[in-house]
């Protein structure tokens, strides 16, 4: 019995491209698995609250702001108030986001930004958010006072919410509360507004 012998049979060009793409599509298969595996792929999709969520993997382990901190809005232009900071430190930051007059009264809207990584998360705010083991809610801690003309308003809160952007949430208040009946809301003028309670939600890896 006599054999052959002789160098394997070259592949084809079309082989070739067939195994280079199933090669590549099984990279990238394998990348996508490991972008969700690692929740790069969620923060990415859903910044902040993607940890805020995952709470198997991240706990808030926050604590108040000390001091009370003021900024300067004019009255006589709301929107020039808008982005004017409370607040700053190196990697957070809370500023007017809105600030409208709905009939006789004002409504301020601040805008909290904080910072997040696969490490975890840390966001500034008004609010303190939490989850108790079975859901999540929000406490508002911050207080505001109002400051116009030598006359000092307890300002009222007016809301706010979760984490409802990719880099963090919003708390507002009414600067000057109802008045007696007679009495108007101011309409010009230079206002201090001074904010306490602030908190410091941090998120980090059980």
């Amino acid at each position: 019995m006599s054999f052959r012998s002789g160098s394997p049979r070259s592949l084809s060009p079309r082989d070739r491209n067939r195994r280079a793409v199933g090669a590549l599509l099984l990279l990238l298969l394998t990348g996508v698995a490991a972008l969700f595996w690692s929740g790069l792929a969620g923060i990415w999709m859903d910044g902040m609250s993607a940890i805020v969520n995952n709470t198997k993997r991240y706990v808030n382990q926050g604590a108040p702001i000390a001091g009370s901190y003021s900024v300067t809005v004019n009255l006589d232009n709301l929107d020039e108030n808008i982005g004017k900071e409370l607040y700053r430190d190196s990697t957070r930051s809370i500023s007017i986001g809105s600030f409208v007059k709905h009939g006789e009264h004002y409504l301020i809207c601040f805008r909290s930004y904080g910072s997040y990584s696969l490490k975890g998360a840390e966001l500034a705010s008004g609010n303190r958010h939490i989850f108790d083991g079975t859901a999540f809610s929000t406490e508002t801690t911050a207080r505001m006072k109002a400051e116009l003309n030598g006359v000092t308003y307890e300002s009222s809160y007016a809301g706010g919410g979760g984490i409802n952007w990719k880099d963090g949430d919003e708390f507002c208040f009414y600067p000057f509360p109802q008045q007696e009946a007679g009495q108007t809301q101011p309409d010009s003028g230079l206002a201090v507004l001074t904010v306490e309670g602030l908190y410091n939600n941090r998120w980090t890896k059980r």
